[in-house]
């Protein structure tokens, strides 16, 4: 009986190893997801502060990194910043529907800098995360030229 229960559970474990690459496409990893948010609420205090929305990155630096505690949340916003620094994401400014947007908007704010190659998640201005392909990321962007890191 203790030699099928090890056995059961190293064939548990295993498969767990095996699928732990194994995600949900639709699903983003934990950190994406994170520095997507993070991105938003900056973009989103940004315009709640100067009721328009950011245009730059210079404008919308100071409002990625703004808690003091917890460590740990001050540490993932730092992180968002780097991520934004060094091209990770890019944010479509001048984002005008990004003001007062509210649940269901279509708005975009920011994506993953693969989206328009091979698909990537982007987060909308009511805080949404989802996967689009480049088709999908094109139609929502059309029209809007502001679209840089």
């Amino acid at each position: 009986m203790r030699t099928a229960s090890v056995a059961v559970t190293g064939f548990l474990c295993l498969s767990i190893l095996l699928c732990s690459g194994c995600r949900d496409s639709s699903t983003p990893p934990p950190l994406t997801k994170i520095h997507l948010l993070n991105i938003n609420l900056a973009y989103s205090n940004f315009c709640d502060t100067n009721g328009r929305p950011p245009s730059n990155f210079d404008e919308l630096e100071p409002f990625v990194v703004g808690t003091v505690f917890p460590e740990s949340r001050r540490k993932r916003e730092e992180e968002t910043l780097r991520e934004l620094r060094d091209g990770k994401y890019v944010v479509i400014w001048n984002q005008k529907g990004a003001f007062g947007a509210r649940q269901g908007t279509e708005v975009l704010v920011a994506y993953e800098q693969q989206t328009p190659e091979r698909g990537g998640f982007v987060v909308f201005a009511d805080g949404r995360v989802q996967r689009m392909s480049p088709e999908e990321l094109e139609r929502a962007t059309q029209g809007n030229d502001q679209a840089e890191r």
